[in-house]
């Protein structure tokens, strides 16, 4: 059993991070950050090219930060591999002494900055859960016997501010009898959602991670208001998908019994479910966190966690 498993199994409150490999072998910046997170957090998950743009793959990451004393959580994407290659990755990743897996289905690379790349898409995510699952049952996914089976903690993406109520739930239901053990949330702001939305799934003593990304900067929160990014819709739903790709890596709070959670509750009735960027050399951007909560912008609620890196389609 991972080290993330037990906490969430315990019911602990965990606190988790994520950070996307250097494009290159230069791990010093990469390694600096998750230094100043190890006391931090719980675990670090570590992305897989996100947004289709190609970055050092993630389980060698990963192992390089648990033998740092790290706790890493590997995202696989159904994008770049067939049935073959994500099962032989996985088992990879497993002797390398990787337990913790995020399985989601991965950007266009039409999208990404190799735009002539195929998509693979062989397996959706509940064939990549169903696959890894199988893995750790002793056979692979055309049911052929494995000389040593594979400890793994299977985990999934889900999205309580989805317009489709009803088909995410029965999305995330899928994802649980396909062998999701955790879930991994897009960024929500608003409690009455998730509440909603939790009622609606029921996903029992499967542990939920809240995702959430701070308000960082007026424009930010301005955007936020009135709908001034192009990309942002304003429909009364919550969540933002990915906002600040400019700054860095994000934090993800959870509780393992699922009570309604959110960092930063934003008192402006309208929420959307996506963020514009920033830009910092505009000046309402240089305006602090503090600056914001002393106007009363929004209310800081827990643990503060820095904006998210990386904008990619989760499902």
């Amino acid at each position: 059993m991972s080290l993330l498993e037990g906490k969430l199994r315990s019911a602990h409150f965990v606190v988790t991070t994520e950070l996307t490999p250097p494009k290159g072998i230069d791990l010093s910046e990469f390694f600096a950050k998750a230094d100043a997170l190890k006391n931090i957090v719980d675990a670090i998950n570590i992305t897989e090219s996100p947004r289709a743009r190609m970055t050092v793959e993630p389980k060698s990451v990963a192992h390089l930060l648990q033998d740092r004393g790290i706790e890493a959580i590997v995202q696989i994407t159904a994008r770049d591999r067939n049935r073959i290659a994500v099962q032989a990755d996985l088992l990879g990743a497993c002797l390398l002494g990787i337990g913790n897996f995020l399985f989601m289905t991965g950007d266009d690379p039409k999208n990404g900055d190799h735009p002539e790349a195929k998509g693979v898409f062989d397996l959706t995510t509940m064939e990549l859960l169903s696959a890894a699952r199988s893995l750790r049952s002793g056979r692979d996914l055309s049911g052929n016997d494995l000389h040593g089976a594979p400890p793994m903690f299977l985990g999934s993406t889900m999205n309580p501010g989805s317009p489709d109520l009803a088909r995410e739930v029965e999305n995330t239901r899928r994802k649980i009898d396909a062998g999701s053990q955790f879930f991994q949330t897009q960024a929500i702001y608003d409690t009455d959602s998730l509440a909603r939305f939790l009622d609606a799934a029921k996903l029992g003593n499967v542990p939920l991670l809240a995702g959430v990304i701070p308000l960082k900067s007026a424009k930010m929160v301005e955007c936020k208001r009135t709908g001034c990014s192009r990309s942002f819709r304003t429909a009364g739903r919550t969540g933002a998908r990915r906002a600040g790709r400019r700054s860095g890596e994000g934090h993800r709070d959870c509780r393992a019994d699922h009570p309604p959670v959110a960092q930063y509750l934003q008192r402006s009735p309208c929420h959307g479910d996506r963020m514009g960027t920033s830009d910092s050399r505009h000046p309402a951007c240089r305006r602090s966190v503090g600056e914001l909560e002393q106007r009363g912008d929004f209310v800081p609620l827990t643990h503060w966690t820095p904006p998210r890196a990386d904008r990619r389609r989760r499902d």
